[in-house]
């Protein structure tokens, strides 16, 4: 697992927030994912040192605000939290004094889309594509048809008639 560390400089966020960080996995069944939303914040009323708060979600419930934790603690022991904290604490002194170990590396970004699957376009799928835009064109509003003539007569609501001649 690596820690990557993105700098604030208190430009973006509340003030006190100094980096966000986030984990990239590297092996076993996570492995080429990430997992964001930890947030690194400056101690307060003078105090040395960093807190580290972990993804939440928040909800409401009668009007009043609530979140819970999306990483928690398998087995209930808040110690592993404790040690997932204090190596993101870790890994953020060593960035901001410029080191890098094997946990800070910015990993290989992932390659995109258009690299793995190239775009091919066939014959077939062109004029898809020309029958998907044409259907998108705003239809020409259409004017009410009146009926042809018939010689006969034809009757308001009123009951009045009039005879075309």
């Amino acid at each position: 697992m690596k820690i990557q560390i993105i700098d604030t400089d208190g430009k973006v966020g509340p003030p006190g927030k100094v980096a966000d960080a986030e984990l990239y996995f590297e092996a076993g069944q996570l492995a080429g994912l990430k997992l964001i939303g930890f947030g690194i914040w400056e101690r307060r009323y003078g105090a040395d040192g960093y807190n580290v708060t972990f993804p939440a979600r928040q909800y409401a419930v009668n009007g009043e605000r609530r979140s819970f934790a999306l990483l928690r603690p398998a087995d209930g022991n808040l110690g592993s939290n404790d040690a997932l904290k204090n190596a993101i604490v870790d890994a953020y002194r060593k960035h901001r004094r410029g080191e890098t170990d094997d946990r800070q590396d910015t990993p290989q970004p992932a390659p995109q889309p258009e690299q793995r699957y190239p775009k091919v376009n066939t014959p077939d799928q062109d004029a898809l594509n020309a029958q998907l835009q044409a259907r998108r064109q705003p239809a020409a509003p259409q004017q009410p048809q009146q009926p042809p003539y018939s010689g006969r007569s034809t009757a308001d609501k009123h009951g009045a008639a009039d005879f075309d001649f």
